[in-house]
């Protein structure tokens, strides 16, 4: 199974290195670089699938780390991408009966409240493939999905990177994780960066997950360039 493309992480590891099926949360502890990196959301040889199609009615906010979808109990939840089930099963800690998949680009998804859970923990499963039943377990007034996006545990608002009303990624947006900021961000096409003193394209290259040559390409500069300190380069 082909993974999907991303800068700065070993994906030789991804499903061994900080892998655990009894905690919710795999990276706990576990000191954080400085550095930016990009990843890819989706890439062109990949398919994603809406989780559930209803209404949605609560979106990502402070102490609410996901969105929450309507549905009725005993819908069928899909897995959003390809990737191998961490953990599958009943959570204390207000989750419900919780499935959370790593995917092949560093991402978990979380899929809270469900009535039945249908896939084990280290299963492979498909963009699609149904994971569990809509339910209500857990802390939980009425039957929704409670559906979250994480990268190394950080809550990303899915709203970001999903168009829920027409059930798409959107187009050309990639991520960019920035472990001195809390959240990662969406960085879509035609970013810049503001040189600063001690950038070098080499630096600037791997902070963005990309090549001296694709920035140079972006910008018509040749490599040789020294870069003038203040101005804004074209990244991606």
């Amino acid at each position: 199974m082909d993974s999907t493309s991303i800068s700065c992480l070993d994906t030789t590891s991804l499903f061994t290195a900080n892998w655990n099926n009894k905690s919710i949360f795999a990276y706990l502890g576990e000191p954080q670089t400085r550095e930016k990196f990009e990843v890819e959301i989706l890439d062109s040889n990949k398919i994603f699938s809406i989780p559930i199609c209803g209404k949605f009615y609560r979106g990502f906010s402070r102490g609410h780390d996901g969105v929450d979808i309507g549905l009725s109990k005993g819908d069928s939840v899909k897995a959003a991408f390809d990737g191998k089930v961490r953990y599958s099963a009943f959570n204390r800690g207000g989750y419900g009966n919780l499935v959370i998949m790593r995917h092949y680009n560093g991402l978990e998804t979380y899929y809270a409240h469900l009535s039945k859970l249908l896939v084990k923990a280290d299963q492979e499963v498909k963009a699609g493939q149904t994971i569990g039943l809509g339910g209500s377990t857990g802390r939980s007034v009425s039957p929704h999905l409670h559906f979250e996006v994480r990268y190394r545990d950080k809550p990303i608002d899915p709203q970001k990177i999903i168009d829920f009303e027409k059930s798409q990624i959107i187009s050309g947006c990639r991520l960019l994780v920035d472990n001195n900021k809390n959240e990662p961000r969406p960085l879509r096409k035609n970013s810049t960066h503001k040189v600063k003193r001690g950038d070098t394209l080499q630096k600037i290259a791997k902070m963005y997950g990309t090549t001296v040559q694709k920035i140079c390409k972006l910008n018509n500069i040749s490599a040789k360039k020294p870069l003038k300190r203040g101005k804004r380069i074209k990244v991606s």
